[in-house]
């Protein structure tokens, strides 16, 4: 998105946000670090083409403003993510697809399953707006500033605290084995927005990824066996003879075991819910807002410490007059129309309050679906559970997001042994789509956890046959 955009956005979001009507942007410096470019490779490919203006993916900047004239200027350090236009079934997974030869019958975006993975560029947005008036999203999202929509590229860019001190939280996916009480706390967490959202469908997540049905999988199959034989001839290491021949069964018999998972209730799935996404902070933000009493001046999320990129860090000093923000300035909200509407002022306000309720933060909500409450624990579980784990201590983190659910006022779809039959069919799910996705990304990419998610879904799928 281009920075000059990305000003104007947030002049009349922080008006708003930090309740200054007057206030007026000085200066806006940020920039990508340079490790981003090695530690996420992909980048280039999931934005396209960009000029030497635009920003890309997650940008640590820093605002310089004053809240009127004569006031003293203040600084806030916040993360401007931009969001790709396009979602990875348009453009990155394709581009893997031919660049490693991987064989298929159809493009990628043929299949019916390629629409979790479509159409992505909206969603993070509507998170954030509906945690103006959810509290159950808005405890565990960052303090969000506003947003900015480019009506001409489709673009979305988020403006969000500038998290620190998070701990747990590894965007290379390298560090896992969670320690019980974490992998339960964030199923508790997890537990409080998918209790607001039990019994939702594609009508009511409109804005979110379609439920993955059993037709739908199963009209993939073709797909699934495609995934499945290039990764055995490309990691036999990792997908032995034995790994392939379970598979390849459960890719053939979808049809009748899936089944169990269209008869449950549907919520609002973070779809990614994992160590690269979730994080405990080790100290509550403040209270007040930046600027209420001394001026904000936090340091960069520790995934951003690095030396900021000077090549493309710019400064901008916007000549903009001190006045209330205008429809040409305001960031529309999701849904709005091109030419934007005021900024929602009790929503943004109510999002800048501290999430004092928990201690965990997530991130990236990007490719959100509806789906099973068993999406997220299933994902969480193969991310951070050591391959050893014993089928006692699984079945208690499965029953701590059960008794979660049903402490927040869930009464269908919830009986223990329904609830386990979701939660085993998530697994063989997690094994066939999931865990075949990312050995498709690592026909490309070094990814950490490669190896060590699918020795960990392989246990699931030996302890809960």
């Amino acid at each position: 998105m281009d920075l000059k955009l990305i000003a104007q956005h947030l002049v009349p979001a922080l008006r708003v946000s930090l309740r200054a009507p007057g206030l007026c942007l000085t200066g806006l410096d940020g920039g990508r670090p340079l490790d981003d470019e090695q530690r996420e490779p992909w980048i280039k490919i999931k934005y396209g083409v960009t000029r030497p203006d635009d920003w890309v993916g997650v940008v640590p900047a820093t605002a310089r403003f004053v809240r009127a004239r004569g006031a003293p200027q203040e600084t806030l350090d916040l993360i401007v993510k931009v969001n790709p236009r396009q979602g990875l079934a348009r453009n990155l997974i394709p581009w893997i697809a031919a660049r490693n030869h991987v064989v298929l019958d159809r493009p990628f975006l043929h299949y019916r399953t390629a629409a979790e993975l479509d159409r992505t560029a909206e969603r993070e947005l509507h998170v954030y707006e509906l945690a103006g008036k959810m509290n159950v999203l808005r405890e565990v999202l960052p303090r969000c500033y506003g947003w900015a929509h480019d009506p001409e590229t489709g673009e979305h860019a988020l403006f969000l605290e500038c998290l620190t001190g998070v701990e747990r939280l590894d965007a290379t996916g390298a560090s896992a084995d969670w320690p019980p009480d974490a992998i339960d706390a964030a199923l508790r967490v997890a537990a409080r927005w998918q209790a607001a959202f039990w019994g939702a469908n594609d009508k009511s997540l409109a804005w979110a990824g379609p439920r993955p049905t059993t037709a739908a999988m199963v009209a993939a199959t073709s797909l699934w066996r495609g995934l499945l034989n290039d990764a055995r001839s490309r990691f036999p290491h990792i997908i032995t003879q034995n790994v392939w021949r379970r598979r390849y069964a459960l890719i053939e018999t979808m049809s009748d075991w899936h089944k169990v998972k269209d008869a449950l209730p549907a919520t609002l799935a973070h779809n990614d819910f994992n160590q690269r996404n979730v994080g405990f902070r080790t100290a509550m933000p403040p209270e007040s807002m930046p600027g209420e009493g001394e001026a904000a001046d936090r340091a960069a999320h520790a995934e951003h410490q690095a030396t900021t990129n000077t090549r493309l860090a710019r400064r901008l000093l916007p000549r903009l007059k001190s006045k209330e923000p205008s429809a040409k300035n305001s960031a529309p909200a999701p849904g709005a129309k091109a030419n934007g509407a005021h900024p929602d002022v009790g929503a943004i306000q109510h999002m800048m309050r501290s999430n004092a309720d928990s201690s965990i933060v997530v991130l990236d909500w990007e490719i959100a679906q509806c789906n099973t409450a068993a999406r997220d624990l299933v994902e969480l579980l193969t991310f951070v559970l050591p391959p050893t784990a014993e089928r006692e201590a699984i079945d208690r983190h499965v029953e701590t997001l059960r008794d979660a659910l049903i402490k927040g006022g869930v009464s269908t779809g919830i009986e223990r042994d329904a609830f386990f039959e979701g939660f085993r069919s998530e697994i063989r799910v997690q094994s066939i789509n999931r865990v075949g996705l990312q050995l498709l990304f690592g026909a490309q990419f070094q990814l950490a956890y490669l190896a060590r998610i699918n020795a960990t879904v392989e246990r699931l799928l030996d302890l809960y046959h």
